[in-house]
């Protein structure tokens, strides 16, 4: 039995504003996304790497023609070591000029194996402009569609707005994706669930979770974070504008069944941006409290294999990946200039900072030992353009913000 609690046996870990950040992996370095000058704006949303350095990153651009409304493509970048590249992906379209298809979500088995999945607008027949899940596979040489599975009933515009939101890629046949999923019920109407749908090698298929509702309102997977085939974290979040929930949702996948996870329950409205999860009794979920925020708007649930403890002061994150138990790196949203904090072990410290007066939104993290990435968007001048920040390694660890090495900790083991 889990037996959810709010404890302070991790209360000292505070935000330690003069510490050193003992990043054994260096800081964050912005480098280069393409755009190509005709676009409108683009962004990115998702990263994910592979052991040899390598990453891929998805999202969106956007086209302004005078005579069409504006429409959204799917974008994927392909990181080689030295520098982006564009790929070119598909964006369905329902009618000439219609275009709307975005990629939320990237995850990697191999280098010829690599997932993306989103949403793309307009059912079979064109008469509708809703959402529809929308999954894309590399193969090594070029990105294809992949037939999903369509609503129990048919489709049709009452069960439009599925959406796929992360990935969690963990074998070539073992390959899970979350989002929102609607389905008829016996009042003729739509009833809401996170998706989770399941890739075998073969097909896609989704997979039974809990039917959860506030306020008449169901709830959406969010993020997932996989330590096993049958060890799979995924938070969720309400669907209503700013995901705002009273009840935080957390799913745990056992090999056989999608379960809750209680969640104590602290009164107020809550939304959650991520979770990783480094061991069984090792999990970490960010978030933040509804406005108007004060001192403590965002928070961190950790999860010790029986229960959970609530850490103030965290930062404020909308992603992150760890290196170990001692070790995890956060990316922030909604952030002017500040992108990234660390974790080690013992408290969080805020790394650099991206120089100007640029907006950096990050929408997404990922990171495979050192290989760690940023990315989102970001807001030089009059367009949204696709932001990156790589990990730079070299010159060992530094202190926060001040580009300068500092005394590196013990060898980690990674």
């Amino acid at each position: 039995m889990i037996r959810p609690q709010l404890g302070a046996a991790l209360g000292a870990l505070v935000c330690a504003s003069t510490a050193l950040a003992q990043t054994p992996c260096g800081d964050f370095v912005q480098t280069p996304v393409p755009f190509v000058s005709s676009w409108y704006g683009a962004a990115l949303e998702d990263v994910t790497t592979l052991p040899d350095g390598t990453a891929w990153a998805t999202g969106y651009y956007q086209v302004d023609d005078p005579s069409l409304p504006v429409e959204t493509f799917t974008l994927a970048v392909r990181w080689d070591g030295q520098a982006w590249t564009q790929v070119p992906t598909p964006s369905p379209s329902p009618y000439p000029g219609g275009t709307k298809a975005y990629l939320h979500a990237v995850g990697a088995v191999a280098a010829d194996d690599v997932w993306a999945a989103g949403e793309r607008h307009g059912d079979a027949g064109g008469v509708s402009t809703g959402a529809w899940i929308m999954v894309q596979h590399w193969d090594g040489s070029s990105w294809q569609l992949v037939p999903v599975p369509p609503p129990t009933g048919g489709a049709g515009i009452n069960y439009s707005g599925t959406r796929v939101f992360d990935i969690a890629a963990i074998a070539h046949d073992d390959v899970w994706f979350g989002g929102a999923w609607a389905e008829p019920n016996a009042q003729a109407a739509v009833t809401w669930r996170p998706l989770a749908m399941h890739w075998d090698g073969s097909s896609l298929s989704v997979h039974a979770t809990p039917a959860i509702l506030e306020n008449s309102d169901g709830f959406h997977i969010v993020l997932m974070s996989a330590l096993a085939s049958d060890d799979i974290w995924a938070v969720c979040n309400r669907n209503v504008a700013g995901g705002y929930a009273q009840n935080l949702v957390v799913l745990h996948w056992n090999g056989s069944t999608w379960d809750l996870v209680p969640v104590p329950n602290t009164g107020g409205l809550r939304v959650m941006y991520t979770v990783e999860a480094i061991a069984a009794d090792d999990v970490w979920v960010f978030g933040e409290d509804q406005f108007p925020a004060g001192p403590q708007d965002v928070f961190a649930l950790h999860w010790d294999g029986s229960g959970w403890t609530e850490l103030t002061n965290a930062p404020r994150a909308r992603g992150a990946f760890a290196l170990n138990a001692g070790s995890i790196y956060t990316g922030a949203g909604y952030n002017i200039g500040k992108g990234a904090s660390f974790f080690d072990g013992s408290a969080w410290s805020p790394l650099n900072d991206f120089p100007g007066q640029t907006v950096h939104v990050f929408e997404g993290e990922g990171g495979v030992g050192c290989s760690g990435w940023l990315v989102g968007r970001e807001i030089p001048g009059a367009k949204l353009k696709p932001f990156a920040a790589r990990l730079e390694p070299q010159g060992g660890p530094l202190q926060h913000g001040s580009g300068r090495p500092v005394k590196a900790p013990g060898k980690l083991k990674f």
